[in-house]
């Protein structure tokens, strides 16, 4: 039993040392081809209604239209990854420009939604707009045209 585990100890050690599954540069290399399709095929960056918000699902049914089913939660991660972005870009001298004007739009699609939700939790004009309150993100949808439908 002892030999079994000392061979299984060894064996591991030596997967380890020749075993490169991946490179910093390939995950890099991830990291921004997936930022590129988050932000030119999930949502649509800027200030208007509906936009800075990142969808669930594009071209559901072949509609080409984004749709949005967790957008609290997609909108904290977003909010996350734009942070972690600006403080590694700033470290390495890198421009902060871009980072920090989706994240002016993204914090400001929260604070528009918001104001949405507590105006219609505390001036409900029916129960349906009460109830709608609660879901507290109202995104339009988009059409194909304001999206890019590249893979």
């Amino acid at each position: 039993m002892r030999n079994k585990i000392l061979l299984i100890i060894v064996c591991n050690f030596f997967l380890l040392i020749f075993v490169n599954a991946q490179s910093n540069q390939l995950n890099l290399d991830k990291y921004w081809h997936y930022r590129y399709r988050l932000v030119n095929q999930f949502m649509v960056v800027g200030g208007g209604k509906g936009q800075s918000l990142p969808a669930t699902v594009r071209n559901k049914y072949g509609s080409g239209i984004l749709d949005w089913g967790e957008t609290p939660r997609y909108m904290g991660w977003y909010l996350g990854v734009l942070a972690t972005e600006y403080r590694l870009l700033q470290n390495n001298g890198q421009s902060v420009e871009r980072t920090l004007t989706e994240l002016y739009y993204a914090l400001r699609a929260i604070e528009l939604r918001t104001r949405v939700v507590v105006k219609m939790v505390l001036y409900p004009r029916s129960c349906t707009s009460l109830l709608l309150g609660f879901m507290f993100f109202f995104p339009s949808v988009h059409p194909p045209d304001k999206v890019h439908s590249e893979n």
